[in-house]
């Protein structure tokens, strides 16, 4: 497999087997599963050739750098940034139509931050993307510590087909326990049946903060081959091939290959195919993702002092 076909075409035939991040695995025999993905990855591989079409089977957008916690092993380094970012919700609709015209679907867009429910329109950042046809599922991310208004609340219900709730689970913290507020918000969805996520076994590992580790353009690009990470990030009118991109751009940290987002010149299918088909990515010599994994598991979400 080339690039492309290992971290888009592998990864779509992955979230319609099992669901997004193996939310929903699949129950076949191994051996029929793997029959079933090889059919499924031929199937992908043989329309891309022919319609030149790019789906992307997932992408976030960072609604908002501030959060209501100060994670001291975020895996997307929020707390290192000190002047925050908000998109608003024109520009939103900006960036999400210019994608929508290069790609023929989005299977799983996430609305994330920060803390997304920070941003009081939330509500209208939904009812925008559940209306767009090429928008198969979206999901909001929330630590939990903030109960939906009832104007998200309404949206949500309204567009529950195609929406999903995504909690995270920080109990296992019990410093955190006071602040939050899940069986709050699980009575709110389970009355107004809406779907939600919430990983009750969720570990955390230490997290290394960003560093110039001065590897070779070589070495970048085994360390990329070794990660290709599946979910693309935007975060101001910025395309980047992965959340902590994203945050290594807000920092002023060395450029990354990126495609910007604004009306000013379309994206292109072209584009979006390079842009995955992309074997060397600069801001991949600050990430430590593969030393960090190997580091001793953590209480999730403690507090920066």
């Amino acid at each position: 497999m080339n690039i492309f076909e290992q971290r888009n075409i592998k990864r779509l035939v992955e979230v319609e087997l099992d669901g997004l991040h193996n939310l929903k695995p699949s129950k076949y025999p191994t051996f029929v599963k793997n029959i079933l993905f090889t059919i499924l990855f031929n199937k992908e591989k043989f329309k891309h050739i022919i319609t030149k079409n790019v789906e992307i089977p997932q992408i976030e957008f960072v609604l908002t750098t501030r959060c209501t916690l100060r994670c001291q092993d975020c895996v997307n380094y929020i707390p290192l940034i000190n002047n925050h970012i908000e998109m608003n919700l024109d520009d939103f609709k900006t960036y999400v139509n210019n994608l929508l015209n290069a790609t023929s679907k989005i299977h799983n867009l996430i609305l994330i931050g920060g803390e997304p429910l920070l941003v009081k329109n939330l509500n209208e950042f939904l009812e925008f993307v559940a209306t767009k046809r090429k928008i198969k599922n979206i999901y909001i991310v929330s630590n939990g510590t903030l109960v939906p208004s009832d104007k998200l609340i309404s949206a949500m219900k309204k567009y529950r087909k195609k929406f999903t709730y995504w909690l995270s689970d920080y109990s296992g913290n019990e410093k955190l326990q006071p602040i939050l507020k899940k069986e709050q918000i699980f009575n709110i969805l389970n009355k107004h049946k809406i779907k939600y996520v919430f990983n009750e076994s969720l570990q955390w590992n230490a997290c290394s903060p960003p560093k110039d580790n001065k590897r070779s353009r070589e070495d970048v690009i085994a360390y990329y081959k070794r990660c290709l990470h599946p979910c693309l990030s935007v975060i101001s009118g910025k395309l980047t091939q992965c959340p902590r991109t994203s945050t290594y751009l807000t920092l002023g940290m060395l450029p990354s290959n990126i495609l910007s987002l604004d009306l000013k010149k379309n994206i292109m299918k072209k584009d979006l195919y390079e842009f995955y088909n992309n074997d060397y990515y600069p801001s991949c010599n600050y990430c430590n993702f593969h030393e960090d994994f190997l580091l001793p598991k953590v209480i999730p979400a403690i507090q920066k002092r």
